[in-house]
């Protein structure tokens, strides 16, 4: 029996002197029902015997099923009772689609209903159905050790094979434990820099770089080699996602080794921790995670030496809260959780007249740097810093007190918003950014704006943090490579919802969060790629809960399918770039974030497809002067209305009316070679679909296409700093929303669906006056002026 067989499976984890033994469960294959596949109908045709009716066969299987002796049968095989019930409807439906029944099973029903044959005499032909029903009840143990997670240590062979020393830098927030081991780092003859994030890697490289020494800098998004493409340079500094663990190093430094605990992320930390061959391994975190990286090493067997520092500057926790942002001094720094909370603080320093500083999560790193040095910058006459928890770590800023605007923060958990007290790990980090050793200030400050915060603030101070109880982990490529080899039917998201399902882990561990991956899987379902292929596709640092990095990723997507290379100019089309400006409300703002993260995505995944994406510079450059839009419209926050309606750039502009009036003449003398519906996706007959020259009109049988906006909007005219490739350009796709339904799109005026017949004005220039009045609609433009013929006077 399976439950026997899976008993037998004695798998041993070794965690220091400890030995536990797996519990020998068999996984729940009922929770992998809905993982089936269609069986078609027999077409087997030389059999000659007639087939039962369909009445006769129902009463036939329900005979058959009812048999509990069947039933046991059928679990010693891996047919769970859920799945027995299922196959047997399964089983009924293909034998009465089948027009004729197969010979075995056809003679074999027969003499049962002859009473020559017994009906457990089925089971065989049953099982068979089952397995080809479930491929998983074949290949369930074999899953079942691909998916054994309990002893990660073992994956990497290279890092077992040294000796390494493991020091922890264990202190809070400014307390110089990452000085002391970058030291290490800087003295090394090879070593490498693990940082959380981007802007921390890069102050270290630039820090390297100072001192003479050779360094790259590898992020995600961004490479600087110091040697080019040729060799490495001996000192790398990067992001801990782009540690390369197939090499050796002397010395290896994991910054914020406490974030082995975050849910998303912190698989990268676990495979720092676990896989980087280094003869020296310098954690860098809080005390809290110091018992859990113990264990960790203890199941390598190694040991961990401990270096315990105090914070530098002491901190002090104030005993009343601010109330008014009248007591706002020089050097504070207000935190708030919501960018709508940012913007109702800054319109409430707006209207006392000072000057700050804004930094949050969405904002390119190149922005926060900018902010940064102007908070930082004593002659800058910018004296308050507004920001979200985005400044726990990261950036050095000269801060004397640290304010919450609240002490709670909001979180969405499936579709649902929730409210929580601010973990004391992060209260405390945030709150230890005070004072920091080296600043004007040598004494740190935390308050409260709110009376009613400051009991949970004085709390938080005397709580201890909860010990790092756990280390994220997930499935390596090879291990879902091996399932998809398994099981070809199923779909990338499928496939990780049965590894989630048979998969086993050790105490130390939980399975890391992977909503982003399959939000991203199923987006690009419909996407022929290559199983390495969707899977880097979906490790991209994309959110597809906005429909232009939806869009965007789609496309990238495509076009690597069909291998088609994308160059700047694809990517300019993608974003709108002629339509970009400096925003002049809060929405545009956030739009222009999006924007660059679009951009981004494309310098993400140019480093892991670089013949398809192989214009990473001048994209570069689009998202450098995007960055700089962004602070051009932080500098002007103040006078930001918060969308169109408060008094931003109206959706449709008085322009409009002048559009109808210049296109009017054209579109009464106009020959109705198109009969244009009041829908726009009716409107799309008469315009002609991507590809196609606008002076041809879709011919008698042929369709034209409205696929995208984008179609209807004259193309944008390149920017003189990109020049065409030679390249073939990225194919114009639908501009589709992929993250949501269809929206509805602005009606065309009546007057272009009232027109007369006349002939003085060809098809084609039929379909330009509805293509521009178009672009004025959807991008807020005025079209050419044209003479009485309707020819553009440009």
């Amino acid at each position: 029996m399976w439950v026997a067989r899976r008993s037998r499976l004695c798998l041993r984890i070794v965690s220091g002197r400890q030995v536990r033994q797996l519990s020998g469960k068999p996984p729940d294959l009922d929770s992998l029902t809905q993982y089936s596949v269609h069986v078609p109908p027999c077409s087997d045709t030389d059999t000659k015997l007639p087939k039962p009716s369909d009445d006769t066969l129902k009463t036939l299987i329900n005979q058959f099923s009812a048999r509990d002796i069947l039933r046991e049968l059928a679990a010693e095989q891996g047919v769970s009772p859920k799945m027995f019930s299922m196959c047997a409807e399964r089983f009924l439906e293909y034998l009465q689609s089948s027009k004729h029944l197969p010979a075995e099973t056809g003679y074999l029903i027969n003499d049962i209903l002859e009473g020559k044959s017994h009906v457990d005499e089925l089971f065989p032909y049953f099982l068979a159905h089952c397995k080809r029903v479930f491929p998983i009840i074949d290949c369930v143990e074999d899953l079942a050790r691909i998916s054994d997670l309990t002893d990660p240590a073992s994956w990497y062979p290279r890092a077992r094979q040294m000796k390494r020393r493991i020091v922890y830098h264990s202190g809070p927030t400014n307390s110089g434990k990452t000085h002391h081991a970058t030291h290490a780092f800087f003295t090394s003859h090879s070593a490498v820099y693990c940082s959380p994030l981007r802007l921390l890697a890069s102050e270290v490289y630039h820090k390297t770089v100072e001192r003479g020494i050779q360094c790259d800098l590898i992020t995600g998004e961004e490479k600087i080699l110091a040697h080019g493409d040729e060799s490495s340079a001996s000192h790398t500094a990067c992001t801990v996602e782009m540690l390369d663990i197939n090499k050796e190093y002397d010395v290896v430094v994991i910054d914020e080794i406490q974030l082995l605990r975050d849910e998303s992320r912190g698989h990268a930390w676990t495979r720092a921790l676990l896989g980087v061959p280094a003869r020296e391994l310098h954690l860098c975190g809080e005390p809290a995670a110091l018992d859990l990286v113990r264990r960790m090493a203890a199941s390598c067997g190694e040991e961990v030496q401990v270096a315990t520092y105090d914070r530098l500057t002491p901190l002090c926790f104030e005993d009343r809260a601010l109330e008014t942002w009248d007591r706002v001094q020089k050097g504070d720094c207000i935190i708030a959780f919501s960018k709508n909370q940012i913007f109702s603080i800054c319109a409430e320093l707006d209207s006392r007249r000072l000057k700050y500083a804004v930094i949050y999560g969405a904002l390119p790193p190149r922005t926060k740097l900018d902010q940064a040095r102007k908070f930082n910058n004593p002659d800058s006459g910018v004296d308050i810093l507004v920001a979200s928890d985005a400044i726990g770590m990261g950036i050095n800023l000269s801060i004397r007190r640290i304010i919450f605007s609240s002490m709670t923060k909001v979180s969405v958990v499936n579709d649902v918003r929730e409210q929580s007290v601010l973990p004391p790990h992060l209260a405390l980090q945030i709150a230890g950014r005070a004072g920091r050793f080296g600043t004007q200030y040598d004494m740190g400050f935390v308050t409260c704006f709110h009376p009613e915060d400051m009991k949970i603030l004085k709390a938080i101070k005397k709580e201890t943090p909860k010990a790092v109880e756990k280390a994220g982990i997930g499935p390596t490529f090879e291990q879902i490579e091996l399932f998809s080899y398994q099981l070809p039917e199923l779909s990338l998201v499928n496939l990780l919802n049965v590894f989630r399902c048979l998969a086993e882990l050790d105490v130390l561990y939980f399975a890391c969060e992977d909503s982003d991956f399959k939000a991203i899987a199923e987006l690009l379902a419909p996407v022929s790629l290559p199983l390495a292929a969707k899977y880097k596709f979906c490790l991209s640092p994309a959110n597809v809960e906005h429909s232009l990095i939806a869009t965007a990723l789609t496309r990238y997507a495509r076009s690597y399918s069909r291998g088609v290379t994308v160059r700047a100019e694809d990517v300019k089309r993608i974003i709108k770039w002629h339509a970009l400006d400096q925003p002049r409300n809060r929405e545009a703002l956030a739009h222009l974030e999006v924007v660059h993260d679009a951009l981004d995505l494309y310098l993400w995944l140019s480093h892991r497809f670089p013949l398809v994406f192989n214009d990473a510079v001048r994209v570069q450059t689009v998202r450098d002067q995007v960055a700089d839009l962004l602070s051009a419209g932080l500098e002007n926050l103040k006078r930001l209305p918060l969308s169109h309606s408060d008094g931003g750039q109206p959706r449709v502009s008085a322009r409009q009316q002048k559009v109808k009036s210049t296109v009017r003449s054209i579109i009464q003398s106009a020959a109705a070679a198109a009969s244009v519906n009041n829908n726009l996706h009716v409107a799309s007959t008469c315009i002609p679909s991507a590809g196609q020259p606008e002076e041809d009109s879709p011919g008698e049988g042929s369709s034209g296409g409205f696929g995208e906006m984008e179609n209807a909007v004259p193309a944008p005219v390149a920017d003189e700093a990109i020049s065409a490739g030679e390249s073939e350009p990225c194919e114009e796709e639908s501009d589709v929303d992929y993250s949501s339904q269809p929206k509805s799109f602005p009606k065309i005026p009546r007057e272009f669906t009232t027109a007369q017949a006349g002939s003085r004005i060809q098809s084609g220039e039929w379909q330009r006056a509805i293509r521009e009045y178009l672009a004025c609609y959807l991008q807020d433009e005025s079209p050419p002026s044209r003479d009485s013929r309707g020819s553009s006077r440009r």
